[in-house]
């Protein structure tokens, strides 16, 4: 069975991370997801921003009114990394038109990570349901329209695993193990001199070093003998 992978836009002028993307020259910022709650919503996230370092601290201080528990998990002249979770009370205006959308393209769905750049946020899903995209983008769009925000469809068609760098390797590992090696790359828990520890990278899963070890190791084996095999 094929996957459809569903690429749209959304304009959110009230949130502080798309604001700063579009009032900060050449900013962007990737947003990945730890937890979801029973909607599918996030519930924790890890925000990396590419940015002059001097915006880092403006930043930080928008995002603590609509997030949570705000802890930096790298900090440096490259990106600026931090582990959030939203405030119930503060995201509604973006939390029923986002599972309206999940729900439209089924239980199955994956969601990619976001790309926030120049106002707008850019959100990739992959499903293996059969999709009638014309519900979808009426049911999300909708949605989208009544909390006063702009959606547009960039693409739609079938998910090619070929265009994904780590697509060889993915199929051997499992998506905890994928989750953590693709988190440890953004954190720069590889790099020369490591930006990110193994403790710094055990939070943001909530799970101890001593798994976030085995875990990573486990997924590391796999890696190389893949490559070498």
């Amino acid at each position: 069975m094929g996957m459809t992978e569903l690429l749209f836009q959304v304009e959110l002028p009230d949130w502080p991370v798309a604001a700063f993307t579009r009032d900060t020259k050449d900013a962007k910022v990737l947003m990945n997801h730890i937890r979801f709650d029973d909607d599918h919503f996030p519930t924790r996230n890890v925000f990396t921003i590419l940015a002059p370092p001097a915006s880092y601290r403006p930043i930080v201080a928008k995002m603590q009114e609509f997030y949570t528990n705000v802890t930096v998990l790298r900090e440096d002249a490259q990106a600026l990394s931090i582990l959030v979770e939203p405030a119930a009370d503060k995201m509604k205006f973006l939390k029923a038109p986002f599972t309206a959308a999940l729900r439209a393209l089924g239980p199955d769905r994956i969601l990619r990570p976001i790309i926030i750049q120049n106002g707008w946020m850019t959100v990739g899903i992959i499903t293996a349901a059969k999709v009638d995209i014309g519900d979808v983008i009426r049911t999300a769009g909708d949605s989208f329209k009544k909390a006063g925000l702009n959606m547009k469809l960039i693409r739609y068609g079938e998910w090619k695993a070929e265009e994904h760098a780590m697509n060889d390797f993915e199929e051997k590992l499992t998506p905890k193990q994928v989750e953590i090696v693709k988190m440890g790359l953004a954190l720069g828990f590889y790099d020369n001199p490591r930006k990110c520890d193994l403790s710094a990278l055990a939070s943001v899963f909530g799970i101890s070093k001593a798994a976030a070890h085995n875990r990573l190791k486990a997924a590391e084996r796999k890696i190389l003998q893949a490559y070498f095999s």
